[in-house]
């Protein structure tokens, strides 16, 4: 049922029963169409309670960012004093190693997304559900994301072949995939803490809010810019962006975070375990000379494209059909207000 006094606009089929949906908040809306692609969401994804525009998706990156920046200064300088005092000399060193990183990321993630949902004024379980419905998406799912990180890993070898990353990058990122010293916290850095906060900032505060406001191409590719630019690392931002697009595209179709937060996890989970697998394949998981930079064989790239191809259609085939909105009543002209008397 639609909000007392607002007309419910959007009907659709959930599980085969017509479902009345709450409207979508006018909240941000400057235009009498309300780009009714914007909610041609998968029946599981009910039109969103507030909106987003590019610009203050933007705006909430920079949040990310400064609270994160905030957090460093404040442990590091605690620490700083916390050493002095008590003769550490670990204490004074700057970096906070994953360990750190993962208390800190969290932190900043939690505090921005409960602001935000504080000024909008909507509850946790409006950026998506939690439910995978079919239960079965998640192995054509899997598919796609096996295939999609076995074709830019090589993307990923072109690009320092031929803009090879400084030292300092490649040592700084380095720690989070070092098992021998980071046994605990590098995995799950990588594996529990980044699906699960990047998941929720950019596809359920993010790419939710875009949706309400724009055309879903649009939105997706957009918070897709906006993850692969959280990211940092220039070298990164290939694998970021492709990896944003197929988490938002399947956010968009099944409106699911733990099935976004899977994948995300089986991503990060290949990048990390890769050397540990019991075969080793040039460019994907061998280690080359320092200096140098091997490439996939083509019979593995080929065998990426194949579970992109298996995995979507697959996935598709499961995956409900997009719900289909029926057009909005018109807009009611202004009620000219009554003379004073």
């Amino acid at each position: 049922m639609g909000r007392p006094g607002v007309p419910a606009r959007f009907v659709k089929a959930n599980c085969g029963t017509a479902q009345t949906l709450e409207p979508v908040s006018p909240i941000g809306y400057s235009s009498v169409d309300r780009d009714t692609r914007a909610v041609q969401l998968h029946a599981c994804l009910t039109p969103s309670p507030f909106s987003l525009s590019p610009w203050q998706s933007v705006k909430i990156v920079v949040k990310v960012f400064g609270c994160t920046l905030a957090l460093c200064l404040v442990i590091i300088f605690a620490r700083g004093i916390w050493g002095t005092l008590h003769h550490l000399p670990w204490a004074s060193h700057a970096d906070l190693g994953p360990a750190g990183d993962n208390v800190v990321k969290t932190l900043a993630c939690f505090l921005v997304l409960w602001d935000e949902l504080r000024r909008h004024r909507i509850p946790w379980r409006s950026l998506g559900a939690w439910r995978v419905e079919p239960i079965t998406l998640f192995a054509p799912f899997f598919l796609l994301v096996l295939g999609v990180v076995t074709l830019i890993t090589d993307v990923d070898n072109w690009l320092k072949a031929a803009l090879p990353p400084p030292a300092w990058i490649t040592q700084a990122f380095s720690q989070l995939h070092d098992l021998a010293s980071h046994p605990i916290s590098g995995p799950l850095a990588l594996v529990v803490i980044a699906p699960l906060t990047e998941e929720l900032i950019f596809r359920g505060l993010i790419l939710r809010g875009l949706l309400a406001r724009t055309n879903p191409r649009r939105a997706i590719v957009i918070s897709a810019l906006l993850f692969a630019l959280i990211h940092v690392n220039p070298w990164q931002f290939p694998t970021a962006f492709v990896a944003g697009l197929v988490l938002g595209w399947a956010y968009f179709r099944t409106g699911s975070l733990t099935l976004c937060m899977a994948g995300h996890a089986l991503h990060n989970s290949i990048w990390l375990l890769g050397t540990g697998l019991p075969f080793v394949i040039r460019g994907f998981n061998s280690t080359p000379p320092a200096g140098t930079v091997d490439f996939q064989p083509w019979w593995f790239d080929l065998t990426g494209v194949v579970l992109i191809l298996v995995g979507t259609a697959w996935f598709l085939r499961c995956a409900p059909p997009l719900a289909k909105p029926t057009e909005p009543p018109p807009i009611p002209a202004p009620v000219a207000a009554a003379p004073a008397t």
